[in-house]
């Protein structure tokens, strides 16, 4: 073999090779497959589902409430703060969502030694572009007082209109007007189950 036909078949095992090295994708740096990008999609959720009763609620407050500034029919807002899952586990509701309240009663603090309360009940839940009619019960709440101090426990009691949340006081003080701080944690429980399809 001459040396231009040596020279020759180098260049073509070269052009071979180059071209078993390139990506399947067709150009430099792409994949051999199709990235998924459908990661936090919400379109992933089912149209179709039930949340069963006794299923937990962890929300976030989105804005203050008070017995003191709020009245009566004012309605709030907060977030989830985890998934909510259906009964066999799967993701249904997705954290962040919007979870909407009224608050049903108030009742300022009339002296130095009754607490105010608040009576909140939560209304809808909206997912994936739905907003589907919610009833739970109020289990917890972190709650701040005016009178810094004042406060050695929680009282939560239900009636007809939602959950009443007052307190437990060991001191006199000049105010003792409840406040749910923006960013305040509520846990809840669903009483009656939630289906999408209804």
């Amino acid at each position: 073999m001459t040396r231009n036909n040596w020279i020759a078949l180098a260049i073509l095992t070269s052009a071979a090779a180059l071209g078993a090295c390139r990506p399947k994708g067709g150009e430099a740096g792409q994949p051999d497959r199709a990235v998924d990008n459908t990661a936090g999609d919400r379109s992933n959720l089912p149209v179709s589902f039930t949340v069963p009763a006794g299923t937990r609620l962890d929300l976030t407050l989105t804005a203050e409430l008070s017995s003191r500034k709020n009245k009566a029919g004012d309605t709030f807002t907060a977030k989830l703060a985890t998934d909510i899952r259906d009964a066999s586990g799967k993701v249904v509701i997705e954290t962040g969502s919007t979870v909407n309240g009224t608050i049903a009663e108030v009742k300022p603090a009339p002296n130095r030694r009754t607490p105010g309360t608040l009576t909140l009940a939560l209304t809808t839940i909206e997912s994936n572009g739905t907003t589907l009619p919610i009833r739970a019960t109020i289990d917890s709440v972190q709650t701040e007082y005016a009178a810094a101090g004042a406060v050695v426990g929680q009282i939560l009691s239900k009636n007809t209109k939602g959950t009443v949340i007052g307190a437990v006081v060991t001191a006199e003080t000049k105010d003792l007007d409840i406040v749910l701080a923006d960013g305040s944690h509520i846990l809840a429980t669903v009483t009656e189950p939630m289906n999408s399809s209804q």
